[in-house]
Parts: C-alpha cells; sequence; structure tokens
C-alpha cells in the first residue's frame, strides 16, 4: 500500500478521493463522503438548501450570463429559485441566507464531530422540535 511506503501518502489518498466525489452533484457526494470518512450522521441534516446553494454556485462561476439550465434545475430540484432560461438572481438577502445555512450545516458537522457541549447546537438536528 502506498501509504506504507511514504509520509503523508494516506492522505493524499484520501484527498484524491475526496476530489474525485465532489465531481458529483451533492445528493450524490455527501451520501458518498459520508460513507468514505465512516459519518453516517452526516445525512442527518436537510441538505436540499445547500444542495441549491450548490446550483446557483455553479452557474454563477461556470456561465458568463447568471441563467439557470437544466445542469442548475436538476441539481436545485424542488428549491430552485428560477427555471430554466430565467435569470438567477443573487442579492443581499441571498447571500445571507446562504451565510445562515452554511454555517448553521458546518456548526452542526463540527459538533457532530467534536462533540456538542450540553445542548449545543449540534445536539439536534433539522426537524428536531429543539431546532430554531
Amino acid at each position: 500500500m502506498l501509504a506504507d511506503k511514504r509520509p503523508g501518502a494516506a492522505r493524499e489518498e484520501l484527498s484524491a478521493e475526496v476530489d474525485r466525489i465532489m465531481r458529483n452533484r451533492p445528493a450524490v457526494y455527501l451520501a458518498d463522503l459520508a460513507d468514505l470518512l465512516d459519518m453516517p450522521f452526516f445525512l442527518d441534516a436537510d441538505w436540499l438548501e445547500f444542495a441549491e446553494l450548490v446550483a446557483t454556485r455553479n452557474v454563477l462561476v461556470h456561465r458568463t450570463d447568471p441563467v439557470a439550465d437544466d445542469m442548475y434545475a436538476r441539481q436545485a430540484g424542488t428549491l430552485a429559485r428560477a427555471a430554466v432560461g430565467d435569470a438567477l438572481g443573487v442579492d443581499d438577502q441571498y447571500l445571507l441566507h446562504a451565510y445562515a445555512i452554511t454555517t448553521d450545516l458546518g456548526m452542526r458537522l463540527l459538533w457532530k464531530v467534536i462533540g456538542a457541549p450540553d445542548g449545543g447546537p449540534g445536539a439536534v438536528g433539522p426537524g428536531d422540535e429543539r431546532h430554531g
């Protein structure tokens, strides 16, 4: 095994595998990452809004005009904010919403990995009656 021959090889192999997985759409790569990292709780959160954020990001980064395309529609699913061919607007309100979603999901994942202190934000998941 490569990891036995040189320092850091296992990390490089894991990084390469994560890069390969991340080429898929969020619904696929989140399940694959959960399996690869042996973190089944990774799928506890509601990732639909995150998928829409990724779809919006992909349009803004990979297209010359911010117009929803077929890929955006597939990736965003039921939370698509624009029909195929329509402008995909991003304003201050959307950016604040995106920040809130990514911060919430990131903190929940962090607390799950390191352990939430007594009732910390990672102690409950989306859909839990205590989730605010």
